[in-house]
């Protein structure tokens, strides 16, 4: 689930560039998504088909920073992106834990991971298709 954004009905509709999805509970179906800054215009939610699963081996054009980390993590990658990004905290387990989208022409995200369980993570980057730019792991130690 992503929110989508258009700023007047004559746009098509597009993922919404700054947004934090955090899972919640996978018992209720509760979760939340954070849009920061709200822009002008009109907003939906929708579903996405995105990657399934991890790349078999570790990589990508970005690295992380600090790990462990306790609250916020940082990823950076290597050149400015081409399109948005999605970046997403899967648990070891598969689950997702937290998305969160950085825009096409940033090069560095800085995510607040303070209502993620510790634990260890993957934090795997893709394309809005779902084509997989990398994946790292990491791991929240309190």
């Amino acid at each position: 689930m992503v929110a989508v954004h258009r700023a007047t009905a004559d746009e098509p509709w597009q993922v919404y560039a700054d947004q934090t999805v955090n899972a919640g509970s996978l018992t209720n179906g509760t979760g939340s998504i954070d849009l920061q800054p709200l822009r002008k215009g009109q907003y939906a939610f929708a579903k996405i088909s995105g990657a399934i699963g991890l790349p078999e081996k570790e990589g990508g054009a970005f690295i992380l920073f600090p790990v462990p980390t306790d609250d916020r993590l940082t990823a950076r990658f290597d050149a400015p992106l081409s399109q948005l990004a999605l970046l997403d905290v899967i648990a070891a387990d598969g689950r997702l834990m937290m998305r969160s989208t950085l825009g096409a022409g940033n090069s560095t995200a800085a995510l607040d991971v303070s209502s993620v369980p510790s634990g260890s993570y993957v934090l795997r980057a893709s394309t809005v298709q779902g084509d997989v730019l990398g994946a790292r792991a990491f791991s929240i130690a309190r």
